[in-house]
């Protein structure tokens, strides 16, 4: 979509440049010559029709045309959007490409494996998305962190959900009061839930669940209690 906008003025150069080729003709010829060229556009708008039949179609043509990683990171959403997520997250994996890879891709890659049910792959490759050079967003930090945490790496959890500031995903919040109450420290639960007994209740239920997908059912009684 990006590039037509930069067609504006070629286009009107080469516009200035037909007229000027087509002046010294009569107009017998320049119609003749108008026509020509109105049917072969005719022609080769008709050969794009069928890419615009769907968001699947335009964006595996655009693949084969010009196989980018911001193309790829598209044609991934699109997958993800038809319910294909395992077909999503290879897209997803395939455009993070060094230097610059595509920062839509960076944003889902960790999430759609977690939408998977895979949080090893999720973990791996958030970490890879992070190597290649995408951005310290929370929308690859904080999935990444809980698939860390998931997988029993709490270590690396709490690492990459400390490196988050403004949590849209509330998942980094979550990551780090739960590795903090696993080692009996209750301060990050209770600055995070504040005074209010329903948000205590929440942010516990949180951690809870997360701790139970961890295989950690017994840990943190105290917040178990709470929910």
């Amino acid at each position: 979509l990006v590039p037509d906008r930069y067609l504006y003025l070629p286009m009107a150069g080469l516009g200035i440049a037909v007229a000027a080729a087509l002046a010294p003709l009569t107009p017998r010829m320049v119609a003749l010559f108008a026509g020509g060229l109105g049917l072969v556009l005719a022609l080769l708008s008709a050969t794009t029709v069928p890419r615009w039949q769907d968001d699947t179609a335009l964006w595996t043509a655009t693949l084969a045309r010009m196989p980018t990683p911001h193309v790829a990171a598209s044609f991934a959403k699109v997958l993800e959007l038809e319910g294909d997520l395992d077909q999503a997250a290879e897209w997803y994996g395939r455009a993070l490409v060094a230097p610059i890879p595509a920062r839509h891709a960076c944003w889902n890659i960790a999430r759609v494996h977690l939408l998977i049910g895979d949080p090893l792959s999720a973990a791996r490759m958030g970490e890879q998305a992070l190597t290649v050079g995408c951005p310290l967003d929370p929308e690859l930090l904080a999935p990444t962190a809980l698939a860390h945490a998931l997988i029993g790496e709490w270590d690396l959890a709490e690492q990459r959900a400390s490196m988050v500031g403004e949590d849209p995903t509330g998942q980094a919040i979550v990551v780090r009061v739960t590795a903090a109450a696993r080692r009996g420290d209750l301060g990050p639960f209770y600055a995070a839930a504040g005074d209010a007994e329903a948000d205590q209740t929440a942010l516990a239920r949180q951690v809870v669940v997360l701790l139970d997908s961890a295989g950690e059912p017994s840990a943190v009684p105290a917040l178990r209690a709470l929910r």
